[in-house]
């Protein structure tokens, strides 16, 4: 998988999210990218695992915040 694939497979997972806080989560995962750079994209695809885990603790964290809030 490449970060390219990998971006696009969160985004998808993360489609269903309000448009603010996806774009936030996906930017934070971009700068995760950058930050490590292209050396080292295969490591960071590793280090983050499956996709669907981190949408799935995306999720999980704004539903939280949801919750907090009311």
């Amino acid at each position: 998988m490449t970060r390219q694939e990998y971006m696009q497979q969160l985004a998808a997972l993360l489609a269903a999210m309000p448009e603010a806080e996806r774009r936030d989560a996906l930017d934070y995962y971009e700068e995760y990218f950058d930050e490590a750079g292209p050396q080292k994209e295969q490591q960071v695809l590793e280090n983050l695992g499956n996709p669907k885990k981190i949408a799935g603790q995306i999720k999980a964290d704004y539903a939280m915040q949801q919750l907090d809030q009311e």
